[in-house]
């Protein structure tokens, strides 16, 4: 079930359903809120819904550092993975949050001829 609701000037949409998370966003206008409310609703009861709000609040780096301390220090080759590892997280690329990481390798490495574009994802 949705609510809307008027919060310092805004609306504030809230979705509620059993088995999911509170998913809760905020809008200029009234209608624009219960426009997205109906559509989480609809993906939600078709099953299509996909919360990437961690995604969304976690950085790439983020991710490289547990690996490192979780994954990478497990192995036989913990010195070479983790100076791999660490230049990586020097990288640009690195202060990218994850939900918008797929995008930017696709836009810089499926539209160009020039693969040196991508070579840090691709480099073995």
């Amino acid at each position: 079930m949705a609510s809307i609701r008027n919060r310092n000037n805004k609306w504030q949409a809230r979705v509620i359903r059993k088995g999911h998370n509170t998913i809760t966003k905020t809008f200029l206008t009234k209608q624009d809120a219960e426009r997205w409310a109906r559509s989480i609703e609809i993906e939600i009861d078709r099953g299509t819904f996909v919360n990437n709000d961690f995604a969304q609040k976690t950085l790439f780096k983020e991710i490289l550092q547990k690996y490192l301390d979780d994954v990478a220090s497990h192995m036989r080759s913990a010195d070479n993975q983790s100076i791999r590892v660490r230049k990586l997280m020097k990288h640009p690329i690195a202060e990218v949050n994850m939900a918008h990481l797929k995008n930017l390798f696709h836009n810089k490495c499926s539209n160009s001829n020039n693969i040196k574009n991508c070579r840090f994802l691709t480099k073995k």
